[in-house]
């Protein structure tokens, strides 16, 4: 199958330090450009690997990491073979490719398959292996719902997984996650029911466990999933005391319809265990949960003191650490400084401090954290079909490990985008090249966004100048100093005008990737169907 062909200061605000236009990048000789929604990128000692998969073509690349020279070039094409991208991951040094089928009416059976690909040679080194198989149509992957919850957006025309194909941090287990089909459609009377199924680095199965959920699909909505090292999997949820599905609170009510739950899948237990999570007369609206490096877990997030009409605003940032059995070890809420307050404040909107979702931890070897939260949010463009996208302002909030608060900083920006009908439903055409990426280098924090060319000189009582998605910029990067809390701002290149020859498209942050401690890689259309990379030092 799959025929192979070829080839720090607590709340002060931070001064904001700008530095001329930074060449430290190299850009690759022009390449030929697939036309290529679902790429993977893997670092391979001084190499870079990069698959690339579409209907029935996989793309295997290796390029050298330092000079960005193309090594090989393998292509696969089976027409004839009717089969959806699953995942690409890597676990142990090895990369495996899934991609399920459904055999049709008659038989009327999803199979997942896989694939094993050697990083040193760029190509597969085994025959496709069938490694579940399920009577009857499964449901679309567990994890998309929150996925497109914590990127804002969600489409039926982009395909959806089935399987969800996990790797904890230890790397000693591969879990693989899919729901039952969901016979009755109507959210109020359906229960999902998860089978989990564990094998390990070679894919040999383990066991695997089925969980019906406690709640219908209207009363709870999940807000992460955390496959542990402990063999656990751990569901973070909104559970909601009635059938609206939407957070609400009533005027002359303390109390919210829903609250927040942390759902326990062990792997030696048949039940589920449920954990209430709740701030004292607070109102959680967004949350997001991580493990720790000592096995705990971190539930963290914004909420509101309630006084606004709308629940999505936020006036502060929550944690609780949670012990793997449940039992909860810290619970405690910081407010939102003045300093962060005020400081555009001349020109904020009424949106200013809604939608704030926490989206990364960094945890550093202290035990101090540092959570990192991007303003993002979606509405619907009415009467037009498709959705307006916003991804704002980033915030940062630092604790050292006794959990006492030692600064919060706000980063300056604003991107927005659209997805209308008759988009091409490609990554331009939804999140693209709005965002961040972000990076840990030398004990600083490194935000990386292309942002608007008027905003080249911004000082930090401006308003930044709106960056629309797909339509070049300044690719800039914010430096934040992990103990002080120290902002600076540096901008790299405009992609109109990279290397004095290049004007780049379809910049996206999933295209962007770390090589070395103080490098990243980027790869770019460079149009006339050729992409380039772009690799950029930060000093």
């Amino acid at each position: 199958m799959l025929k192979y062909l070829s080839i720090i200061s607590l709340y002060l605000l931070a001064t904001i330090c700008y530095a001329q236009e930074n060449q430290n990048y190299l850009v690759s000789e022009p390449y030929k450009n697939f036309d290529i929604d679902k790429r993977y990128y893997f670092n391979n000692e001084e190499e870079v690997l990069m698959v690339k998969a579409w209907d029935e073509s996989v793309i295997i690349q290796r390029f050298n990491a330092k000079n960005l020279t193309l090594i090989s070039e393998k292509r696969y094409d089976e027409p004839d073979l009717n089969y959806d991208i699953e995942n690409v991951i890597r676990v142990q040094n090895k990369v495996y490719f899934f991609y399920s089928m459904w055999t049709g009416y008659e038989s009327q059976l999803e199979q997942l398959y896989y694939r094993e690909i050697n990083m040193k040679t760029g190509e597969f080194i085994t025959d496709s292996k069938l490694l579940i198989e399920v009577k009857g149509k499964i449901t679309k992957s567990p994890t998309s719902t929150y996925r497109g919850v914590q990127e804002h957006f969600k489409n039926r025309k982009i395909p959806s997984v089935k399987f969800d194909i996990l790797v904890p941090t230890n790397e000693n287990e591969i879990f693989i996650l899919y729901r039952e089909y969901r016979k009755n459609k109507k959210d109020v009377k359906s229960w999902d029911t998860l089978v989990l199924n564990y094998f390990d680095t070679n894919l040999n199965r383990i066991s695997n466990k089925k969980f019906k959920m406690p709640y219908s699909e209207r009363r709870m909505k999940a807000l992460n999933y955390n496959t542990h090292d402990n063999g656990n999997l751990y569901i973070l949820t909104k559970v909601f005391l009635d059938d609206s599905g939407v957070e609400k609170k009533k005027k002359r009510e303390n109390e919210a319809n829903y609250y927040l739950e942390l759902l326990t899948l062990a792997k030696n237990a048949n039940d589920i265990q449920k954990t209430k999570i709740e701030l004292p007369n607070k109102y959680i609206n967004t949350a997001n949960l991580f493990e720790l490096s000592n096995g705990n877990l971190l539930c963290s997030g914004y909420y509101s003191n309630g006084l606004h009409k709308n629940l999505n605003h936020s006036d502060g940032v929550f944690i609780s650490k949670i012990a793997t059995d449940g039992t909860i070890l810290t619970n405690i809420a910081y407010n939102i400084p003045t300093s962060i307050i005020e400081q555009n404040a001349k020109h904020n909107d009424k949106r200013e401090f809604e939608d704030i979702i926490l989206k990364e931890i960094k945890e550093n070897n202290d035990g101090s954290l540092l959570l990192i939260a991007e303003q993002s949010h979606k509405w619907d463009l009415q009467n037009q079909g498709g959705y307006n996208f916003r991804y704002n302002d980033i915030y940062l909030t630092k604790m050292d490990s006794e959990n006492q608060l030692l600064w919060m900083r706000k980063i300056p920006k604003e991107q927005k985008g659209n997805s209308k009908p008759g988009h091409s439903y490609t990554h331009k055409a939804l999140l693209g090249d709005m965002s961040y990426n972000y990076f840990n280098i030398d004990n600083a924090h490194y935000f990386l966004f292309l942002d608007n060319l008027k905003n080249k000189n911004l000082t930090q009582t401006d308003k930044p100048k709106p960056h629309t998605n797909n339509h070049g910029g300044y690719f800039t990067y914010y430096k934040v100093n992990d103990a002080s809390g120290e902002v600076s701002k540096k901008n790299l290149f405009n992609t109109d005008d990279v290397d004095g020859k290049y004007n780049i498209e379809d910049f996206s942050k999933k295209r962007l990737f770390k090589v070395f401690e103080n490098e990243f890689i980027m790869e770019v259309n460079k149009k006339r169907k050729e992409d380039i990379l772009i690799k950029v030092e930060i000093k």
